[in-house]
């Protein structure tokens, strides 16, 4: 082969590699013929950190996910515990039947043990509904982070295929561009 015709070979192939890279949106040449394998080289090993860094991401997020039946379970039988105490202080009241708990304030001896049955009352019904307030809230928080993980997790694993698809394009760019360059040093080409 002439060395013309081995020039011409090497600008038609670095000329293919510049639309590839412009069809991929990409600059026009990721690296200069002669030396400018250490530019693929560089992009590379960014690339193997990326992927690291995705990679420990995910193995995080997969124990937290692994946690997350444990933290939605003990949640969840916190939330009953308080629904068991409610239906326990709702059976009561009924038992008592109408005007229970005025009857409980009218039995009072005095009017300060009234206002202090009273006060009792209105921090029981204030106490109940928060703790099942906060029970489900704490609930729904586990139940949201678990989704907001998961939704995280794919989103880090579309990320890595998409990094190891790079990765792979930048290795096939430095062989070619070693296999021009090993053609161009060749003996004889001259």
């Amino acid at each position: 082969m002439t060395m013309i015709r081995m020039i011409r070979l090497g600008a038609a192939i670095a000329i293919l590699l510049s639309a590839a890279a412009l069809a991929r949106g990409e600059r026009a040449l990721p690296f200069a013929l002669g030396g400018g394998a250490t530019d693929v080289d560089a992009e590379i090993a960014r690339r193997e950190n990326d992927l690291a860094r995705c990679l420990a991401r995910i193995e995080q997020i997969d124990g937290r996910l692994l946690s997350f039946e444990t933290d939605r379970q003990l949640a969840h039988e916190a939330t009953e515990r308080v629904r068991v105490t409610l239906g326990r202080r709702v059976r009561v009241v009924y038992k008592l039947g109408r005007g229970g708990a005025l009857r409980l304030l009218l039995g009072a001896r005095s009017l300060s043990e009234m206002l202090a049955r009273a006060r009792l009352l209105r921090w029981m019904t204030d106490h109940d509904a928060q703790a099942l307030l906060g029970a489900q809230q704490h609930e729904q928080q586990i139940v949201d982070e678990h989704e907001r993980l998961r939704r995280e997790r794919a989103d880090l694993a579309r990320l890595r295929i998409e990094l190891e698809a790079r990765r792979a394009e930048l290795m096939q760019e430095r062989q070619a561009s070693e296999s021009l360059s090993s053609v161009l040093a060749a003996p004889g080409s001259t």
